[in-house]
């Protein structure tokens, strides 16, 4: 937050340092780098918020003056906030460092506009060659002997990319380029040469400064090339050149990767990355260097964090959180995406995840897993949502149904499985008519042969470049005993969200089956998306929908739609005798609607009624959400419209008491018999509850 009036807790930073005394800084402004172009910032877009105003804009697109770049914060003053460098109007920041030399203090900053650097005279551009070379910068670092690094990036069609130097900031020369002559392996090219290439960028650094007259340690990353990790000695000399090894690289091409490092005695080792997919896995991020143990290394390799306590000479996976050899080793599970989660008749789990797929614990204790491989015709290993019919078609045993295929990204088609005893896997929708054009959101059974299925359908092969959205429904699935097969039709009459000037069905997202009255709930979200054949997106609002049987056509709205404070509904839940059912909706910043947790208490009526647990008006509520800055929200409509409940449990002893699962903070419990809830945070953040 700002100091200087209450409009600067817009301020986006960017970058921090610390001089290790009372100082620290920050720099503001917000970059985007369109990396997959040979001049890295031939389309960046350059935010930095237009501080007297509630708006954030490109840079130099207003007329508000005062956009400053650098801010400190004094941490021996007891009221200590964040103060704006009042001459310090030059650029969005990409990094900042500080160092105190002499009793003085020196600040540089690389930013869009150049590399200022400020003393005791004050501020100065000092970018001035690099720059001139169609660089910019994108890392700093300062030392505490006065050297300073810069990595650079391209900016034009031409220029060296990675690290230059100044030797000391308080008698500035000229820039010199950090390297020898030496070729790295195992490109069999100097780190010059490869920074010359069109297409790298050389532009992560960390550094750990040398001690008396020793060299300081360079880490440096780079993006979007196969090049990977280097590490560099740079001697403590004007003239000294820097020698770099090459620790970190793959081999190969797309998705047939291989990475490797070079361990202390320069030997090429494989480098085992586990279950994480080569083919996304091309990109090393900021190497950052312990600041108590120099020795320790990490390095970000498209988000999974890899550790090194010996310089970069070996590896360990910071992902894989098991020191035992089993499956879970090499999947990492503590890092997996859970979709959701059943339970069989003799208390083992399912956890069926987006990442890797179905696991199924050996005993009730679940402390030891089992991976549930799909079939080599399955769209992909990831699985959504899953569940357990007990006594199968009279066999006595467990059905495990479970869609199979890319839950978050969209990427391949989904289907529907049965497993059976001997894990098993037959395709439910094999005869699907287009099988390939759809995605499942969820699915229920009111009895063996009949399943519905929340489904969005596309013009063609779901992931493919030209397949554009078609349709939302909901599919009708029947078991043809004979034959032994099933037949699937869409079973879409009245699930209408909007009628103009096309009619489009609902974006039905969660199925809940109410078993005492037959009825089917469907909970519709809220979208705006871009059908096949039209110019403009078009907005559905959520609501919820029921059909009062398994053979009844006609979906009826009963709770929610357009113009209703509920347009986005996520999820359902029932207690165990089904006397209550609960609807979790979400709340927009942008509209009216409100999240909210709605209680229907006669789900058996005409038509049953749901009423708000929590966001009740103006009523008090139960999350705390503040005011966001710059709004004309009271702390009432901040908890409405903040409030986005993705999943819901109840008590299976209490209808009255339920939890719920909110997007960023984790799970919370309540007990709904009570006027205002009292709401338990739990700060463990969850993907799903147990229903």
């Amino acid at each position: 937050q700002g100091s200087v009036d209450s409009c600067h807790k817009a301020v986006p930073f960017s970058c921090l340092d610390w001089c290790g005394t009372n100082l620290v800084v920050a720099g503001a402004g917000r970059l985007w780098w369109q990396a997959d172009y040979s001049a890295c910032l031939s389309f960046e877009q350059r935010y930095y918020p237009a501080l007297d105003s509630t708006s954030i804009f490109a840079y130099g697109d207003s007329l508000h003056s005062n956009r400053w770049t650098v801010w400190t914060l004094d941490l021996d003053d007891a009221n200590a906030s964040w103060t704006p460098d009042q001459n310090s109007n030059f650029g969005a920041a990409r990094d900042i460092t500080v160092a105190v030399l002499n009793d003085t203090t020196y600040i540089a900053v690389a930013t869009s506009n150049g590399i200022y650097a400020k003393d005791a005279d004050g501020w100065s551009n000092i970018g001035g060659s690099l720059y001139d070379d169609s660089l910019t910068c994108w890392s700093l670092h300062l030392t505490k002997r006065g050297t300073l690094y810069a990595a650079m990036g391209r900016a034009g069609a031409s220029g060296t990319t990675g690290v230059y130097r100044i030797f000391d900031v308080r008698n500035p020369s000229s820039w010199m380029w950090v390297g020898d002559g030496t070729d790295v392996d195992p490109n069999d090219q100097t780190l010059k040469e490869i920074g010359s290439s069109k297409w790298v960028h050389l532009i992560y650094m960390s550094v750990v400064d040398g001690d008396g007259d020793d060299p300081d340690l360079i880490y440096l990353g780079s993006r979007s090339s196969r090049h990977g990790l280097f590490r560099g000695y740079q001697p403590y000399s004007a003239n000294g050149l820097c020698h770099w090894r090459n620790k970190v690289y793959n081999k190969g091409t797309l998705p047939d990767l291989t990475f490797f490092y070079r361990d202390s005695a320069d030997s090429e080792q494989t480098l085992e990355i586990g279950w994480f997919e080569r083919g996304l896995a091309g990109l090393i991020s900021y190497p950052v260097v312990s600041q108590y143990h120099p020795n320790i290394v990490v390095v970000d390799l498209n988000g999974r964090l890899f550790v090194s306590a010996d310089t970069a000479n070996a590896w360990t996976q910071c992902y894989t959180t098991e020191v035992t050899s089993d499956f879970w080793q090499t999947t990492g599970y503590k890092e997996l995406c859970v979709a959701d989660i059943a339970f069989m008749s003799d208390g083992r789990a399912l956890s069926s995840t987006g990442d890797h797929g179905l696991f199924r614990s050996s005993d009730a204790d679940m402390e030891d897993w089992e991976y549930l491989e799909p079939p080599s015709g399955a769209p992909n290993a990831e699985t959504g949502a899953v569940d357990v019919r007990p006594d199968w078609r009279g066999s006595g045993n467990d059905a495990i149904l479970v869609i199979c295929g890319d839950q978050f990204q969209g990427k391949s088609p989904s289907k529907l499985y049965w497993i059976n005893t001997n894990d098993r896997w037959y395709d439910l929708t094999l005869d699907l008519s287009d099988g390939d054009r759809y995605r499942f959101y969820d699915f229920l059974f009111t009895d063996d042969d009949t399943c519905f299925i929340a489904y969005a359908k596309y013009d063609a092969k779901v992931g493919t470049d030209d397949a554009d959205l078609v349709e939302f429904g909901v599919l009708r699935g029947v078991y043809n005993s004979p034959l032994g097969e099933w037949s699937w039709s869409a079973w879409n009459d009245s699930l209408t969200a909007v009628d103009n000037p096309t009619q489009r069905n609902a974006h039905g997202v969660d199925l809940l089956y109410h078993e005492p009255t037959g009825r089917i709930f469907l909970a519709a979200a809220e979208v705006n998306v871009r059908f096949a054949g039209d110019s403009e997106k078009t907005w559905l609002p959520g609501a919820l929908y029921m059909l009062e049987n398994s053979a009844d056509t006609d979906w009826e709205l009963i709770c929610g739609g357009q113009d209703t404070d509920w347009q986005d509904f996520i999820c359902l839940a029932q207690s165990a005798d089904g006397d209550v059912i609960y609807a979790g909706t979400s709340g927009a910043a942008w509209a009216a609607f409100i999240g909210s947790v709605l209680k229907c208490t006669n789900p058996c009526g005409n038509p049953p009624t749901f009423s708000p647990m929590i966001n009740k008006g103006s009523l008090p509520y139960p999350f705390d959400f503040e005011a966001i800055e710059g709004t004309s929200w009271d702390d009432t409509l901040a908890n409405q419209k903040l409030t986005c409940v993705r999943a819901l449990a109840v008590d299976p002893g209490d209808e009255d008491i339920n939890s719920w699962s909110r997007e960023d903070s984790g799970s919370m419990m309540a007990r709904a018999g009570v006027s205002y809830p009292t709401v338990r945070f739990l700060m463990e953040p969850t993907s799903i509850a147990l229903m």
